[in-house]
């Protein structure tokens, strides 16, 4: 490993160097993208439903991903779990701001499966869930900017594909500063959707087998519709830019 964790050593369960056992090899493999992550904040009404959609889905792809430590009970050895988790911070704050009631509402169970309530006690921390719940409670003091809805029409949508779409770009070294020519590439590598987890590793750490299998249905359909968008787009701007050279051939 390189970087900042080149020579990084765990404590625990054991002492040694920090290990990472990529899904594939020398990549993790696809992650889930926002747009896909909005569909699950839209459509989750409870606490129950947005916590098993985002356990099942974005959240635990990405510990199976990276795997060797991080796919572990301590996976805190690595410094990329807290990046992890205060991205799943951030989304659950985002939700939660939708709908004021899911300000102060939990549901679940505790490991003697009694019913969570929020002053049901936080197991090692002397505090209370009912502390926890909001970013600006004492203790915490902290915001996030809102996630941008999902765009209304085809037009803005194009917009969230700029990335993408720069990246199937050729640009000429004489490219008129000024006035910027590219062509654009409708054969490029389209995005991937993430491999569904197998049910082994699901089922070892508590997950549910089917509510996964549902949101690899929902990530692969926003991924589907993202690439066609994005075709669609480059065939606009190729037609667009055909047009614009054909005005301007002499007579």
């Amino acid at each position: 490993m390189e970087g900042v964790e080149g020579r990084w050593g765990r404590n625990y369960p054991s002492r040694g160097c920090l290990v990472r056992k990529f899904r594939y090899g020398t990549t993790p493999g696809s992650f889930w993208p926002m747009r896909a992550v909005r569909d699950v904040m839209a459509s989750s009404q409870s606490h129950a439903e947005f916590r098993s959609r985002i356990e099942n889905g974005a959240h635990g792809i990405i510990h199976l991903g990276l795997g060797g430590d991080f796919e572990t009970m301590w996976a805190p050895v690595d410094v990329l779990f807290f990046l992890h988790h205060a991205m799943v911070d951030k989304i659950w704050a985002e939700w939660q701001s939708k709908n004021p009631s899911r300000l102060r509402r939990v549901d679940g169970f505790d490991s003697s499966h009694q019913p969570l309530t929020v002053n049901s006690p936080l197991p090692f921390y002397g505090d209370t869930i009912g502390t926890t719940l909001v970013t600006t409670a004492p203790g915490y003091c902290y915001m996030y900017d809102d996630v941008a809805p999902p765009p209304d029409n085809a037009r803005s949508r194009a917009v969230e594909f700029r990335a993408s779409v720069r990246n199937s770009f050729e640009f000429s070294n004489d490219t008129d500063p000024d006035n910027e020519l590219f062509a654009a590439h409708e054969d490029a590598e389209d995005l991937e959707a993430p491999e569904p987890a197998p049910e082994n590793w699901l089922s070892k750490r508590g997950l549910d087998v089917q509510e996964a299998a549902r949101m690899h249905v929902l990530v692969s359909r926003v991924v589907r519709q993202m690439n066609e968008e994005r075709r669609a787009f480059i065939r606009a701007l190729n037609s667009t830019k055909a047009a614009t050279t054909d005005q301007n051939q002499p007579l």
